[in-house]
């Protein structure tokens, strides 16, 4: 799955990359019951874009929305790139990640640690969250 992604591609970035994930939220009697993720959508202009941070305009965000129809904007995929120094292994979303899903009602985020030991190939954590079971239409409505 992942030799295919742009963002296997750039295991070696030493700045975050960002995916948004294109599908389906499905809901039974109100409740989430399963969300199905069908596509990554890469932004291609960022307002910030370092080690430590990656951020979008809303303007690139409508772009997204926008080429993901008819599905919707169900959460996002990014990175932390750590260099030659592998994370601690209980170590996943900062509070900023968090923060973030939540105030953008995603139903689903991930985060995925990149490092290199010398004279190693690269390794990856990946880690996955569920956002507010109630969170209504992620993303899709201000």
């Amino acid at each position: 799955m992942w030799q295919g992604s742009p963002c296997f591609q750039r295991t070696g970035s030493e700045v975050e990359v960002l995916a948004y994930l294109a599908g389906e939220a499905y809901y039974r009697r109100g409740k989430l019951e399963r969300i199905v993720v069908r596509e990554f959508l890469y932004p291609e202009v960022f307002e910030k874009q370092t080690v430590d941070e990656v951020r979008i305009s809303t303007e690139e965000l409508a772009r997204l929305k926008e080429k993901a129809e008819p599905l919707q904007i169900v959460g996002t995929l990014h990175s932390h790139p750590h260099g030659e120094q592998e994370p601690q292994p209980e170590s996943g979303p900062s509070c900023t990640d968090i923060q973030g899903a939540v105030q953008d009602r995603e139903l689903v985020y991930g985060v995925y640690s990149i490092w290199k030991n010398p004279g190693k190939r690269a390794r990856t954590r990946l880690f996955w969250a569920t956002g507010p079971p109630n969170s209504g239409d992620p993303m899709n409505n201000p």
